[in-house]
């Protein structure tokens, strides 16, 4: 089975590789609902607001929870200082949302050290500054890009290290060009990755290892 999300008819991302689902379905956006799709039928997926656009899901096994970000407010309005997390619980079959107000877009969602990692175009949480990557442990969030100066658009965990892919020159304590690797505690440029000669912000979508 294969997720695909689908933003006004648009393909914006496919996740391959997945064997177990927390539900037998993909989810996909159809002009803005949610839906469900299984055995050639369309049916809603449920999650109870009006869903403005979806960026990104990661099917958490651990917890067996699929986690929505995006432009998904906490209320279905459209206005993007109430979006939030959701995710859908296969253990009650229900969805659920960490009743957060986080500004402005998640693009980026992960597990990593038994917490869940976030990141993408954020600046306030709770009505308080933040950077573009914060974590949450199931109860509280907390900020871990420091000195952030773009956005997150990837988080990769390999081995035992969170690599972080987006726009940026700044993460944590260090100067990196768009692409980073954290080890729960300290940051790290990988390789040197080189930026652009006109010294613009470089650009990293994705990694291979």
């Amino acid at each position: 089975m294969v997720y695909i999300l689908l933003n006004l008819l648009k393909i914006k991302k496919t996740m391959n590789g997945i064997k177990k689902l927390i539900f037998p379905a993909a989810l996909l956006l159809w002009w803005g609902f949610p839906v469900i799709v299984k055995a050639q039928l369309w049916q809603h997926a449920g999650i109870p607001v009006w869903v403005w656009q979806v960026r990104v899901m990661y099917n958490d096994t651990i917890d067996n929870r699929l986690y929505v970000g995006g432009d998904i407010t906490l209320d279905g309005s459209t206005n993007s200082y109430l979006n939030t997390l959701w995710y859908y619980d296969g253990n009650d079959y229900t969805w659920h949302n960490t009743g957060d107000s986080i500004v402005q877009q998640i693009l980026a969602i992960t597990r990593y050290n038994n917490e869940i990692y976030v990141g993408g175009a954020i600046f306030q949480l709770n009505g308080q500054p933040v950077s573009g990557l914060i974590k949450w442990n199931g109860t509280s969030w907390t900020d871990v890009g420091g000195n952030l100066d773009g956005n997150i658009w990837n988080l990769k965990v390999i081995g035992n290290d969170l690599y972080v892919m987006g726009q940026y020159k700044q993460i944590g304590n260090i100067s990196a060009n768009s692409i980073a690797r954290y080890d729960g505690t300290n940051w790290y440029d990988v390789y040197n990755f080189p930026g652009n000669e006109n010294s613009d912000y470089c650009y990293v979508n994705d990694m291979a290892f």
